[in-house]
């Protein structure tokens, strides 16, 4: 069916744009979870791009995959960062949020959670291995 076929490219282009990363960001990844940090995932992504990164090699770094769409509450809700926390089993200031959209910044930051605008993987790796060394 024409509508079918429309409707599973759109959502492969989708798909497409979601999974591309910045060049160094896998590098980053790699990094922190070689060190021993604990990473968790926390995205809006609709369930079937949630799918298309859970599949992905690189979600096994992660401790946990979060989505807004299976946790019923999306960032920047205060809600959905309770939930995440609560799936995580820690407090916010034992975590740390890395984001590109400065909405999210901004909520996580409000309710304690050290955060990391993310504009660049160069710039994100100093700023949270420097709350890292923080925390000691």
């Amino acid at each position: 069916d024409y509508c079918d076929d429309v409707i599973a490219e759109l959502v492969r282009l989708d798909n497409a744009c979601w999974l591309r990363l910045a060049d160094g960001t896998v590098a980053l990844i790699e990094e922190l979870a070689a060190a021993g940090h604990p990473l968790a995932l926390l995205s809006n992504a609709p369930a079937e791009i949630a799918a298309a990164v859970t599949a992905l090699p690189l979600a096994s770094r992660f401790k946990h995959l979060l989505f807004s769409c299976f946790l019923a509450a999306a960032k920047p809700e205060p809600r959905c960062y309770a939930l995440a926390l609560a799936r995580l089993g820690a407090s916010a200031e034992e975590v740390i949020f890395i984001d590109d959209r400065t909405d999210n910044i901004e909520a996580a930051a409000g309710l304690g959670i050290s955060s990391v605008h993310f504009t660049d993987p160069v710039h994100a790796r100093s700023a949270v291995f420097a709350l890292l060394a923080a925390a000691g």
